[in-house]
């Protein structure tokens, strides 16, 4: 079984026009970044950080349910060398209330091909969806857009969700090309309501965002089954010396968020 995960997307700020035939625009579904493994003719089902079989936290049992309840018999006849990845949409700890025919679904992102060491392209993966009868059980991400896009064009589709009245998390470009890392450049465009990064701020203060803090709680509810001020600092801590490429340094980080413990209990605790 390949231990692949998925790979971590960056945004995209100095927005350039792109035509390029290769390129999709889907809209982001905000969900837990989940995917599938086939291991000795079992389905294994894992968050992005690893087999989540036997853990009872945040999503965890709901997404399990759904694997082996929802999509049984189909799933089994996932090939070993094939990983879909999705987005796995709950109403709980922060995330968008899509409305309800769209929660408690796995919406495709795409499928790996381990043994390729490649993503397959849009077309072949919801071709193996269709193979497995699973049209009507995963959810298809909306293609909101082929070909081109500019800036114009990327706030227009920024303004309504397909998935519920509201605006979308985002936009997740794709452009599939065997010289791209895993066959496929991926970057990502948030709605300004839930940018992860303020481009009108400076330094550390940029990555301190609400949806960030957030996404701190759920990754320790994730890792540990509990949420605190201190765990999503350390995870926030984390997140942005990724984000920075390490040009910020821990200490500075956590002397700035700390004076925002008030801020974070009242936003983002209520949400765990």
């Amino acid at each position: 079984m390949s231990h692949f995960k998925f790979p971590s997307i960056k945004e995209y700020y100095h927005f350039q026009r792109i035509n390029d035939p290769t390129l999709y625009v889907f809209e982001k579904v905000d969900g837990a970044n989940v995917s599938l493994r086939k291991e000795r003719g079992n389905i294994v089902p894992w968050s992005r950080g690893g087999a989540i079989k036997g853990r009872d936290r945040y999503y965890f049992q709901q997404f399990m349910a759904y694997v082996y309840e929802g999509l049984s018999p189909g799933i089994f006849d996932l090939p070993d060398n094939l990983i879909p990845f999705g987005e796995f949409t709950h109403s709980e700890f922060g995330h968008i209330l899509y409305d309800n025919e769209h929660l408690g679904k796995l919406f495709l992102i795409g499928i790996y091909d381990s043994d390729a060491s490649l993503f397959l392209s849009p077309e072949k993966a919801w071709e193996w969806v269709e193979l497995m009868g699973l049209e009507e059980k995963i959810g298809r991400t909306p293609l909101v857009r082929e070909g081109s896009i500019d800036r114009n064009t990327a706030r227009k589709l920024l303004r309504e969700s397909k998935l519920y009245t509201g605006p979308p998390e985002g936009l997740v470009l794709h452009q599939y090309d065997q010289k791209y890392p895993n066959g496929v450049r991926m970057t990502k465009v948030y709605h300004s309501q839930f940018q992860e990064i303020d481009p009108s701020k400076e330094g550390v203060e940029r990555y301190l965002t609400l949806k960030r803090f957030i996404k701190a709680g759920q990754k320790s509810l994730a890792n540990t089954g509990s949420v605190s001020f201190d765990s999503i600092v350390s995870e926030t801590v984390s997140d942005v010396l990724f984000e920075s490429g390490r040009e910020e340094d821990e200490r500075s980080i956590r002397r700035i968020i700390l004076p925002k413990y008030e801020d974070v209990v009242r936003g983002v605790l209520k949400h765990f």
